[in-house]
């Protein structure tokens, strides 16, 4: 198993920051308000070879800070440049979608990790890019459901359900070809050696290879595409937080307030993503622009409304 990189994760948070410019990029970063609490986005670049094998004035890391706590999605890079993981972060610790790259910046793997352990939808991929795991964590951290392996080529090497974490019913294994293997029982975890069937490579299964590859491509495509919508539409959400209290970040009917003090998210937040509600948007000076409409933690549409509730 490839998930070495769950392990990290409490590690993350807590990047020793060395002191940039106030600008990058033409941007002002790294700021502090008057009782010295880092605010809005930062960005750590390496001085003095403090972070090996990256040169002198290389991007470390950048993300966004409220109150002096990292908030919304932290992206860190390898020494080539390339993304090495994109974390998001809630009230300073890792608590949403993340996402970890190869040093090719092909993704990795991807899904949501909450309370130190993935939940729901999981991916891995090969370094490809082809599904190498399609599994499902429940909110427990363990696999639950239908979960499937697949081979570099695409073609589907295991399917069969999960219950706690442990294998459940019918797992069938395939050939690299994508013609059937076996068939194996389960009870809890362990297999019932009677029940076991298993096939020698054969042509009147190698359609399960052009429909392996299928499917693959298909959960690649959805799941990329979902992911991609998501993120964006967070990125957009976080940027211009500034609650009013600590106690509106984190789940259930909140609002959410700009710099300015005007009403930002308003609706039903989980793991201090809006979810369904309204995102306000504004200009710099503070003047009110149009609203979008959330649902599912994506905008869906865009209106312009006289009154800002």
């Amino acid at each position: 198993m490839k998930l070495f990189t769950a392990l990290v994760f409490l590690l993350l948070g807590f990047t020793a920051f060395s002191q940039t410019s106030d600008t990058y990029k033409g941007k002002k970063v790294n700021e502090k308000d008057a009782s010295g609490q880092k605010q809005g986005h930062w960005v750590i670049l390496n001085a003095q070879s403090k972070f090996p094998d990256f040169e002198e004035g290389a991007l470390v890391e950048e993300g966004d800070y409220l109150d002096n706590k990292k908030i919304g999605i932290w992206t860190k890079y390898y020494p080539n440049g390339n993304k090495k993981h994109e974390l998001t972060f809630t009230n300073n610790q890792p608590n949403g979608y993340a996402k970890f790259y190869y040093k090719d910046g092909l993704l990795q793997e991807e899904g949501m990790w909450k309370d130190n352990k993935w939940v729901g939808e999981y991916r891995y991929y090969h370094e490809n890019g082809n599904v190498f795991y399609n599994w499902v964590y429940n909110s427990q951290g363990k696999r639950e459901g239908t979960q499937q392996y697949f081979y570099e080529n695409g073609n589907l090497m295991i399917e069969g359900a999960w219950k706690e974490g442990s294998e459940s019913g019918t797992l069938k294994e395939y050939y690299e070809n994508g013609s059937l293997k076996s068939e194996k029982q389960f009870a809890t975890g362990k297999i019932e050696p009677t029940a076991t069937k298993t096939y020698e490579p054969g042509k009147q299964f190698d359609d399960n290879a052009t429909k392996a590859k299928q499917l693959a491509e298909s959960i690649k495509q959805q799941y990329q595409t979902k992911t991609a919508a998501s993120t964006a539409a967070n990125i957009s959400m976080y940027k211009e937080v500034k609650a009013k209290d600590v106690d509106l970040i984190g789940d259930g009917q909140k609002t959410t307030f700009n710099k300015q003090g005007k009403p930002l998210l308003i609706g039903v937040f989980k793991n201090s993503m809006l979810i369904d509600g309204k995102e306000n948007v504004y200009a710099e000076d503070g003047k009110y622009l149009k609203t979008y409409i959330v649902k599912e933690g994506k905008r869906v549409s865009e209106v312009v409304e006289k009154v800002i509730p």
